[in-house]
């Protein structure tokens, strides 16, 4: 992400080897190769995984859509 804008909190997640923005106000993930996270798939996720794994990431990237499940942990 080239500039960074009042209001989100960056990190650089090594999982997903990128910078990623936080929204404080709305909740949302937004990741420097363009993927977005709602608040609400970002707690699905949370709740079995603890931090996006790479694979759930490449499969949003690639097929879009929204997650509604994260499923069980392996």
């Amino acid at each position: 992400m080239s500039e960074h804008k009042p209001g989100f909190t960056y990190i650089y997640s090594e999982a997903l080897q990128q910078e990623i923005a936080y929204s404080q106000k709305t909740g949302k993930v937004y990741c420097s190769d363009g993927v977005q996270y709602s608040l609400d798939e970002i707690k699905q996720i949370n709740k079995t995984y603890g931090e996006i794994p790479i694979e759930v990431h490449l499969l949003k990237k690639h097929f879009g859509g929204t997650i509604v499940e994260a499923g069980e942990k392996k």
